[in-house]
């Protein structure tokens, strides 16, 4: 394998890379295109449905800063991407110096091909100068068979399209990057003049390049290559590049930039911070641009001159009102009760002058009285207290739930050392407890008894609540755990915590696994106000369960009602496969939650209880 670097010229014009998930294509285009780009002060635009483009902002360690390239979209965002600014974005864009990220996976299906048919067609027609359009996932934008899917996905094939045949003339430098070299549309394909083809194991991919590899090298040779394809490393491509008479294989360097592209352990980039960057210079181009084309859209200029005649003839047609004669009764009346308000406040403020001296004097008694008073009013108040400590005693002691049995201290502490085993002690009722009504309660005063609840009991009693709202269910202790600042279960002050709860009849144990509350446990209980929409709810969910799970569930929300292949949802969360240890963590916690059910063996779906 070569060691000598790959021609400038071989980067020129449009290029293709094709190459499974894992095998660097990511990384080999920051080393060999967009870094190169940046450095050189050259515009870069990057679209894509995957969240891990934000390493170019980092330094390769991650401890310091990178490109000051802002990102609009996805779980790093410096500014939402919305389907209604596509088209301003691209024009912003295509007519100013600057380079930035465009994310999509946050959009559904159907928003993401709206918002790159809409930016696809205005960039063309706007840009002005060279600009580097990386579209990342190209296959997701311009499928084989987009011509006949539903809604805007036809248009946003079209338009990607005419981006790459179209686009060379007015200085765009399309990169086109595919795991399914099979499923990119030929016409999109076949327009690039150079191919980088990596790890491919799929035969149907490996077929998609063999005919530009055989068109140009000896017959033999391309045998070779094409077999060759199923055994490159991570970052190990061949680059054909006609133009610039290079074929060879090349084993790219890393970037220099962080690596966001790894495959995320639990927990993931959550080390990793973004700094925020100034976007006032692009609010005020947005602004600009939006304004201007106002001032010459035909449809807003019909509209104004339609409103400005609207007026004109409202204001030819009104009457002047006629001047209205004085009423000589009205006034005199009203002289004469102003005389007459006037005389009594005079008599009223005599009044109170008189009684000044007399209220200076009760003053000083009304001090001395208080002074004698207070002692007395301590003791009603600690009186009243030991009153309310008492009825709340024997309510509780009426009101102990009968549908759970307790489990005791000693229950708590087997399930902590045995927490796959079920608890035989506290066998399920025949009649499941009623799902929590989804409503906010309000948190219970210092007098109502209740001050031995701890902080830390109390926000088990908060987490415990607010997961039986979300989904319906009582929640796993683990979560519970995680939810209240704890990484296990088994930690100390958790278990102490939730045992004392079960002693005092607050929570009780469904099964080994899982918490649900008491009666008097909802009593003290307060979590946050329900979310009102199924976007609230899912962006709640999201946040409980981290960036891990998140992305996950983001991409079943995307498609719902529909189902996702399992191997396709683990790819777009960033895992190798569906045998991944984080994302089968993350998918089997999700499917105890309910947040993802199973429609079939090799699918999964988003949880109903998500979209209520």
């Amino acid at each position: 394998m070569t060691t000598i670097a790959v021609p400038e010229a071989a980067f020129d014009k449009h290029v293709v890379l094709f190459g499974m998930t894992g095998a660097g294509k990511t990384s080999v285009i920051k080393t060999a295109i967009v870094e190169p780009d940046l450095e050189a002060g050259r515009r870069v635009l990057i679209i894509t449905p995957k969240d891990d483009w934000w390493g170019l902002r980092l330094s390769k360690t991650g401890k310091s800063a990178g490109f000051d390239i802002p990102i609009f979209g996805g779980f790093h965002a410096d500014y939402p991407l919305l389907v209604k600014d596509a088209a301003l974005l691209a024009e912003t864009y295509g007519t100013m110096k600057g380079s930035a990220i465009f994310c999509t996976s946050r959009l559904s299906v159907q928003d993401r091909a709206r918002w790159f048919a809409a930016f696809a067609e205005r960039l063309l027609s706007a840009n002005r100068g060279w600009v580097r359009v990386v579209i990342d996932e190209a296959h997701v934008f311009m499928p084989k068979q987009g011509a006949k899917g539903g809604g805007a996905i036809p248009a946003g094939l079209h338009a990607g399209n005419e981006l790459v045949s179209q686009g060379r003339s007015l200085g765009l430098r399309i990169v086109l990057a595919s795991q399914r070299s099979a499923k990119l549309h030929n016409d999109a394909s076949t327009q690039c003049s150079c191919l980088v083809a990596m790890l491919l194991m799929a035969p149907a991919d490996r077929e998609a390049v063999k005919d530009w590899i055989e068109d140009q090298a000896d017959p033999q040779r391309g045998k070779e290559i094409i077999a060759s394809l199923a055994n490159q490393k991570p970052g190990q491509a061949w680059v054909w590049a006609p133009a610039a008479k290079f074929l060879d294989q090349v084993q790219f360097a890393r970037p220099s930039t962080f690596d966001s592209s790894a495959a995320p352990d639990e927990g993931g980039d959550a080390d990793h911070k973004l700094k925020p960057i100034n976007l006032d210079a692009l609010k005020g181009k947005l602004a600009t641009i939006e304004a201007e084309r106002k001032a010459n859209d035909p449809a807003e200029l019909k509209a104004e001159i339609a409103k400005l005649r609207a007026e004109k003839t409202r204001l030819e047609h009104a009457k002047p009102a006629a001047p209205e004669k004085p009423d000589k009764a009205a006034i005199k009346a009203e002289l004469s009760e102003k005389q007459k308000k006037a005389i009594e406040r005079a008599a009223v403020r005599g009044k109170i002058e008189g009684h000044a001296d007399a209220m200076k004097a009760a003053g000083g008694m009304m001090e001395s009285l208080g002074k004698l008073v207070a002692p007395l009013r301590g003791q009603l108040d600690e009186l009243q207290r030991d009153i309310a400590t008492i009825e709340k005693w024997a309510t509780r002691e009426q009101k102990k739930p009968t549908s759970l049995t307790p489990v005791t201290g000693a229950d708590v502490d087997q399930a902590i050392q045995e927490p796959g085993a079920r608890t035989a002690a506290a066998p399920r009722p025949s009649s499941s407890r009623p799902t929590p009504p989804r409503v906010a309660r309000t948190a219970p005063s210092a007098m109502s008894g209740d001050a031995s609840i701890s902080r830390t009991q109390q926000a088990i009693l908060d987490a415990v609540a607010e997961m039986e709202m979300l989904c319906g269910k009582p929640p796993p202790r683990t979560l519970v755990a995680i939810m209240t600042g704890y990484q296990n279960m088994k930690s100390t002050g958790f278990a102490k915590a939730l045992s004392s709860l079960s002693a005092n009849g607050h929570v009780a144990y469904p099964d080994s696994g899982t918490v649900t509350l008491t009666e008097s446990g909802n009593a003290l209980a307060n979590p946050p106000s329900v979310p009102a929409t199924s976007e609230e709810i899912q962006s709640r969910v999201i946040a409980i369960l981290g960036p891990t799970a998140g992305k996950i569930l983001t991409n079943v929300i995307a498609v719902y009602p529909d189902a996702m292949d399992r191997q396709e949802l683990a790819q777009q969360s960033g895992y190798e496969n569906v045998k991944s240890t984080g994302f089968a963590k993350s998918l089997s916690r999700l499917s105890a939650l309910g947040f993802i059910t199973y429609p079939s063996a090799r699918q999964a779906r988003a949880g109903d209880v998500l979209f209520p």
